[in-house]
């Protein structure tokens, strides 16, 4: 089975990315001032792939996050969003 990899949050601070990077998410590297959450940087638009060979493994990997999204897209992708953030 393979997916696109998405996360349903943009900005991040400097500890928070090395966990992203490890999956392949790539960010721009440049940090700006978001107020009250300190420097932040976001990620690049490059989404890795991933892919499981059983749904045991899927099961593993989804494990490491308290919610995620799974869905097609518009081009008959299948997307795993890791939900780390409020969206409408």
């Amino acid at each position: 089975m393979k997916f696109k990899l998405d996360i349903t949050r943009y900005f991040f601070k400097e500890d928070e990315i090395a966990q992203y990077e490890a999956m392949g998410f790539e960010f721009i590297g440049e940090y700006h001032n978001h107020g009250d959450n300190g420097l932040e940087t976001t990620l690049t638009n490059f989404r890795p792939h991933v892919t499981f060979s059983s749904l045991k493994e899927l099961d593993n990997f989804l494990a490491q996050f308290r919610k995620w999204v799974i869905y097609t897209n518009y081009d008959g992708e299948r997307i795993l969003e890791i939900y780390n953030e409020y969206r409408e």
